[in-house]
């Protein structure tokens, strides 16, 4: 199928079917600006060839529970990190921050967390030292910093920790 091909069609799950499967990029890519239904982007997102299809169709999902399984599954960085900058899911942002291979993925799901536990267990137990720094930088509730405070494994999260109990007790 070609581009001029794919201009003509209108039936989403078809040009699913095209973005998922054609041969040429440029086609596959040409499929994927024409959808719009978040089904048939899901589809896009998860089983398309190549990382730029996968990646402009995150960029067109809105369907939390699929950027989430994208955020947390897809091998490209490019991908998983546009999936993340879309998340609202708190659970997979924190897998993220605490699991992701790549720092900028893991740095962009704790600044879209909010949930102060899940920052507190981020703090207290994410490999990625700036990761742990980060997430008690965002640290409000002083229960959770008291959590990180006392098990943090780092001290110097302990210490920031600390300092920023101090901060608000003030």
């Amino acid at each position: 199928m070609r581009s001029a091909a794919v201009k003509k069609l209108t039936n989403q799950n078809a040009l699913a079917q095209v973005a998922v499967n054609a041969e040429d990029w440029s086609v596959r890519y040409a499929a994927v600006e024409k959808l719009t239904d978040q089904e048939a982007l899901v589809q896009v997102a998860v089983n398309a060839k190549g990382w730029y299809v996968r990646l402009s169709a995150v960029k067109k999902l809105t369907d939390q529970e699929a950027l989430a399984r994208v955020a947390l599954n897809d091998k490209n960085v490019d991908v998983r990190y546009a999936a993340v900058e879309k998340l609202t899911n708190q659970a997979a942002l924190e897998q993220g921050a605490l699991n992701d291979k790549n720092q900028n993925v893991r740095y962009a799901a704790v600044a879209k967390m909010t949930g102060q536990n899940a920052l507190a267990r981020v703090a207290i137990d994410a490999k990625d030292k700036l990761a742990r720094s980060f997430a008690v930088e965002k640290l409000e509730d002083q229960s959770a910093l008291e959590r990180v405070k006392a098990n943090a494994k780092d001290r110097a999260v302990r210490e920031m920790a600390g300092k920023r109990l101090d901060k608000l007790r003030r």
